[in-house]
């Protein structure tokens, strides 16, 4: 089967929510709660059952997620020369650096702090770096962030790999 990185994201996303439902059905149906004086109802739990459909999820899960990975780590981002799971590890450098920067930019050029237990001196603390140089380099992270970010978001939806899922 073909498929995208996006459209086997929501696949993945999917059988996760199946395998969550028969993890609350299991823990609903494999035990039985009656009193003293009662007679149990018959148990509708079916554990062999239970554990094959599990099993198939995750055997699905685990394949999908394994195509995945050989298509992030075989595809290259065109515009970029690197694969996308590169552009991944990039992009959480960039926004690292961006939000650093974001940081830098507040600095004021000069602060007067009241002085400490014990002194009557004011001291001052002054901005050591050119915040039009910060602007510019936030500008330049900013907008590499977001030129990788639409390539790859272009790559998850239009690019297709092969997978062959069972059952």
């Amino acid at each position: 089967m073909k498929l995208t990185s996006a459209g086997a994201n929501k696949m993945i996303k999917a059988w996760n929510e199946d395998l969550e439902g028969l993890l609350k059905k299991e823990e609903a149906e494999s035990r039985t709660t009656y009193g003293i004086n009662e007679e149990p109802l018959p148990a509708n739990y079916d554990f062999a059952r239970m554990q094959q459909q599990m099993d198939a999820l995750n055997q699905k899960i685990a394949v999908l997620r394994h195509a995945v990975n050989v298509f992030n780590t075989t595809t290259v981002l065109e515009g970029f020369g690197f694969t996308i799971d590169e552009a991944l590890v990039r992009m959480a450098m960039l926004t690292k650096k961006k939000q650093r920067l974001a940081r830098m930019k507040q600095v004021p050029s000069l602060v007067r702090t009241s002085p400490g237990y014990g002194s009557n001196t004011p001291e001052m603390t002054c901005r050591n770096y050119d915040a039009e140089q910060v602007e510019q380099e936030y500008r330049r992270v900013s907008d590499q962030l977001t030129a990788l970010q639409l390539t790859l978001d272009r790559a998850n939806l239009l690019l297709e790999f092969e997978v062959e899922l069972e059952g």
